[in-house]
């Protein structure tokens, strides 16, 4: 039979208003600009059950290397440039031919980064982007190929979960006239 061992970091603790709850504390690791331990809490589980529920999650996160604390997310945000090296380096290059990387590399480097590669990634807008790929439209023939591209590096973004939404999704390709 299952035996269950209880969390010795769950703590309890009773409210303002007399209510039991409870609470725990877990290491995330080391600051490494003060090199002082960093902790992060946990209040206001109803029981002890729940509240190590969280702790095993929150465990096993730190464990793989995925958990971030909101201060943490927002200071750490990448730019389009780290965010089009890593779907270049882990999606993209084994896929095509090194003629393809060649051009590939051509099109981010002459047109694409230039104007948002600076940018945090989270930061950027379909409004911000809009006048750039307006931009493009007017300045070259194949105003799909810029877009396209700039528009895998945000499904990347988006399916990695470095961004919430892609904003390349409300971005309305303009139509060429030819006449």
């Amino acid at each position: 039979m299952f035996e269950y061992k209880r969390n010795i970091a769950i703590k309890e603790y009773v409210t303002k208003k007399g209510e039991k709850k409870y609470w725990f504390q877990i290491y995330i690791g080391t600051d490494s600009t003060t090199g002082k331990k960093k902790l992060t809490t946990r209040r206001g589980f109803k029981t002890p059950a729940l509240a190590n529920k969280e702790y095993r999650k929150i465990e096993a996160e730190i464990a793989n290397n995925t958990f971030k604390t909101k201060n943490t997310a927002k200071n750490t945000s990448p730019t389009f440039t780290d965010v089009y090296h890593q779907w270049f380096d882990n999606s993209y290059k084994d896929t095509v031919q090194s003629s393809t990387i060649y051009k590939t590399k051509q099109i981010f480097n002459c047109h694409i980064l230039p104007k948002i590669g600076n940018d945090k990634i989270t930061a950027i807008t379909s409004e911000y982007l809009q006048p750039i790929v307006n931009d493009w439209a007017n300045k070259y023939s194949k105003l799909n190929i810029n877009s396209r591209y700039a528009n895998r590096v945000f499904k990347y973004a988006y399916t990695t979960k470095i961004i919430e939404s892609n904003p390349f999704e409300h971005v309305l390709l303009p139509k060429r006239n030819t006449l």
